[in-house]
């Protein structure tokens, strides 16, 4: 019984050790199936490592070129925003130079109408003066005709006609009360019409002086009034354009 106890221990203990060597074993390959697998995990992440870091090259790539892009649109709005300035200002710096240059010309032309039309006053003025003494030998060669022919323009005597015999300087004060001026009745009879208008203009040095300046300042006007139609470039009125004074 003793050797079946020794031999059965000693079986007992063979079993053991194949149990161990086969646990050993299976530990071993268990071992080498999760170093595989882990190295193939490893080597998984890291490809995916990999592609990650190109996808996120190639974006930041992509992001680069968009900011870029976005840089260079926004360089270009800005420069066309400072041209389309710039030609802003100078249209504006057009329209003020034209504006003053109209101005500039409008307030010479009439400066210059101005002037124009005094010296036809003035000049107008020294023909009065040059008439009057000029009447003077006039309205006496006038009344000693007009005594002459009293009676035969007493009954005939028609306005066109004593327009005619009017001196040159009176004219204007007739054509403003010739169509209305009669004869005096205390003068009826003894004047004719000629002879009451001369000795109305005698006694009545305002009223001629007033009807030539309206006649003055009614030429003027019109002077002005064509210059002004003629518009801007056509130039200053030359004296020699005027027509002269009418008296």
């Amino acid at each position: 019984m003793a050797k079946a106890k020794r031999a059965g221990a000693g079986e007992g203990r063979m079993h053991r050790g194949d149990a161990a060597l086969l646990l050993r074993k299976r530990l071993e390959a268990a071992g080498k199936r999760h170093g595989a697998e882990m190295a193939e995990i490893a080597e998984r992440a890291a490809r995916q490592r990999r592609e990650c870091s190109e996808e996120y090259a190639q974006v930041r790539e992509r992001l680069d070129a968009a900011v870029a892009g976005h840089a260079a649109e926004e360089a270009a709005a800005k420069a066309d925003r400072a041209r389309a300035e710039e030609a802003r200002k100078l249209a504006r710096d057009k329209r003020e130079a034209a504006q003053a240059l109209r101005k500039a010309e409008t307030t010479k032309k009439r400066k210059t109408c101005a002037i124009e039309a005094e010296q036809i006053r003035e000049e107008a003025r020294a023909q009065r003066r040059h008439a009057r003494e000029v009447e003077d030998l006039e309205r006496s060669i006038l009344r000693k005709g007009a005594s002459e022919a009293r009676a035969e323009r007493r009954h005939g005597e028609r306005r066109e006609d004593v327009e005619d015999d009017v001196p040159e300087r009176l004219r204007p004060l007739w054509r403003r009360v010739g169509r209305t001026f009669k004869v005096p009745k205390r003068k009826e009879g003894r004047s004719s019409l000629l002879e009451a208008f001369l000795e109305f203009a005698e006694e009545s040095p305002d009223a001629v002086a007033a009807a030539q300046e309206a006649e003055v300042q009614a030429e003027a006007l019109r002077l002005q009034r064509e210059e002004r139609k003629r518009g801007a470039g056509r130039g200053r009125v030359r004296r020699a354009d005027l027509p002269e004074a009418p008296f």
